[in-house]
């Protein structure tokens, strides 16, 4: 029964997000950190992300449809992903370090 509710509230809430895409990021504001992330090869990002920061090779991209954003490094590996607010802290001290 536990089980059966939590499936339920899940796919009641993936529902809601598909409906409300650009909430997504909305919603990762409120969590005001990063996601956990497995770095993943991207394509770079020229149809559904926005360009925010570029720095030597380091991009902070915002998704067009969501509204989540996602930090690439030189190679166009994603290294972290989140809310904006977050990934912009993440983005300066990345770069502060290099």
């Amino acid at each position: 029964m536990k089980n059966d509710n939590f499936k339920h509230n899940a796919l009641k809430i993936l529902k809601l997000l598909n409906e409300n895409r650009e909430k997504v990021g909305e919603l990762l504001e409120l969590i005001d950190e990063g996601m956990p992330n497995v770095e993943t090869k991207t394509l770079g990002g020229k149809v559904f992300w926005k360009k925010i920061v570029d720095h030597a090779g380091w991009r902070l991209q915002k998704n067009k449809l969501m509204g989540n954003c996602r930090i690439l490094n030189p190679e166009g590996i994603r290294v972290a992903w989140g809310g904006e607010s977050s990934m912009r802290r993440a983005f300066n001290k990345m770069i502060d370090q290099a």
